[in-house]
Formats: C-alpha cells, sequence, structure tokens
C-alpha cells in the first residue's frame, strides 16, 4: 500500500510545473525544433491594448507576434508566469478571449487563418498560462510542456 501511495505521489508531482523555469529557455527550444516565422516582441502597450494582460501582474513572460499579418498569417506565442494563482487565472481568461476574438474577426473571410486557429491553444499549469497561435500549435505546446514540467 506504501508503494502505490508513493507512485501516486510522484505522479502527481510530476504534473506540477518546475519551480526555475524561465521562459526565455521555453522560447529558444521552441524556436530551435519549429520553424517559426519571424516574429517581433510585444511592447507592455500593446501587451495591454491587444491582450489586457499588465506587465505588473506577471513575474515573467514572452510576447511575439507575427511581424506581417495577413491572410492566413495570425500567429502569436504568449508565454506568462504569473505572480500568482488568481492572477494566472485571470490572464488565462484574457488569453482565451484573445483567442475567441481572433477567431471571430477571420471566421467570414479568413480560412486559412480559421485553420490555424482551430488548431491553436490556451493552457495554463500553475501559474504559467501560454497562447499558441500557430499551424504547429500541438508541437510547440508538446515542447512547452516538456520544459515546464
Amino acid at each position: 500500500m506504501f508503494a502505490v501511495l508513493l507512485m501516486l505521489g510522484t505522479c502527481a508531482c510530476s504534473s506540477e510545473p518546475k519551480k526555475d523555469v524561465k521562459l526565455t529557455d521555453v522560447y529558444d527550444a521552441i524556436a530551435a525544433e519549429v520553424t517559426l516565422p519571424e516574429m517581433i516582441d510585444i511592447n507592455e502597450d500593446t501587451l495591454y491594448e491587444q491582450y489586457g494582460i499588465k506587465t505588473e501582474d506577471v513575474k515573467q513572460g514572452i510576447y511575439k507576434q507575427l511581424k506581417d499579418f495577413g491572410a492566413g498569417k495570425v500567429d502569436e506565442i504568449i508565454m506568462v508566469e504569473a505572480k500568482d494563482a488568481d492572477k494566472a487565472s485571470a490572464i488565462k481568461t484574457l488569453l482565451d478571449a484573445r483567442l475567441q476574438n481572433l477567431i471571430d474577426q477571420s471566421t467570414n473571410y479568413d480560412a486559412a487563418a480559421i485553420d490555424v486557429l482551430n488548431k491553436s491553444s490556451v493552457q495554463q499549469d500553475g501559474n504559467f498560462v501560454a497562447l499558441f497561435v500557430s499551424k504547429d500549435a500541438s508541437t510547440i505546446k508538446g515542447i512547452y510542456e516538456k520544459n515546464i514540467k
């Protein structure tokens, strides 16, 4: 019985995010395995205007957007470590809304973007929250999970 409890405890711990994750390292791991389009850093003002995220709620973050948006071109990578669980939950809600907004904007006129957006996701792991808008979103998500857990 002790062995079973030990196994269950080990499994439960492995799903928690690591404590010493550097999101710059996670982004570098993603960029090393996935051919990303040319991305630009999102500044603090744009982060708030487009996503509603306040930098004072964030311990660390990676904020990337496609340099040249256009038909079928909607790539974004947002990775955040929030300062606490409440802020992480709020940021997840904001990123869910951002993804839905992109879907709503593209629904009637950009089938290529909808294809990308339908592959995209928002996820929360403890205080870590991420938005991956990419045709390779599932691969990016796998790399992200491998590096934060």
